[in-house]
């Protein structure tokens, strides 16, 4: 009941978009996972290239799923002077998708499912996976788990290649080496590292931040760098 309270908003929009005279063609929601702290053009062009894929294999698209990790999770790894809050992280995705005029922009939600549900993100795909079979028996709805290279990697021992599939996207230096029917590894125009670490290393100056919108709210908000009187966390401006 938790997880359902959490998915209300795409669950609604997944069972408008069923047909209930098509139940053969395979459907898919993508499902991508991170801290998105800050987000940045990669995350939102791994979901295009994605779906391009889905579509190649002549799948329907259903939707798209980004999924911020939680605030507890954000400052265990990252430091709560370095975090940014969820509030901040939502909005930041939304921006970028609007600044990239992405044309399936409607078919894009940001998930609360790990960010207040309190699940992993291994624990999120699986969740998805047997609320789709449980909502919509009748219909074949892959849940694909969508990453870089990097994080498929590490991943490996997690068991999601056992689940509907991974499309991994190849990122700079970082290539998969395996074999597997479940993996779907994907080559990238992508040829300089962009990461969310290497924006907050350089912080508002950084060639990565692509999209003014989102440097425009970093700035206002003072989202990059580090934050000592925890401003950004208590609803205050931070004074640093």
């Amino acid at each position: 009941q938790l997880f359902e309270q959490y998915i209300a908003p795409e669950l609604q929009y997944i069972r408008d978009r069923l047909e209930p005279s098509d139940t053969t063609t395979t459907k898919v929601i993508l499902v991508s996972t991170g801290s998105f702290s800050p987000v940045h053009h990669v995350h939102i062009e791994k979901l295009v290239l994605a779906r391009d894929f889905v579509l190649k294999k002549d799948w329907e698209f259903l939707c798209a799923l980004l999924c911020p990790s939680s605030d507890e999770y954000v400052k265990y790894k990252l430091g709560i002077e370095n975090a940014i809050p969820f509030l901040h992280r939502e909005e930041l995705i939304w921006l970028t998708i609007k600044d990239m005029q992405i044309s399936f922009s409607e078919s894009v939600f940001v998930s609360r499912a790990e960010s207040h549900a309190g699940l992993f993100y291994q624990q999120v795909i699986e969740c998805y996976k047997e609320y789709m079979v449980q909502q919509f028996p009748s219909f074949d709805i892959k849940v694909m788990y969508v990453c870089g290279t990097d994080r498929s990697i590490g991943s490996f021992g997690w068991g999601i290649w056992e689940q509907e599939g991974v499309i991994a996207i190849e990122r700079p230096g970082c290539h998969f080496q395996f074999s597997l029917p479940n993996v779907h590894v994907l080559s990238s125009p992508q040829k300089e590292d962009v990461s969310s670490s290497l924006i907050r290393k350089e912080g508002l100056e950084s060639p990565l931040l692509r999209n003014p919108s989102v440097t425009e709210y970093l700035r206002k908000h003072k989202l990059l760098g580090k934050c000592s009187c925890k401003g950004r966390w208590n609803g205050t401006e931070c004074t640093c």
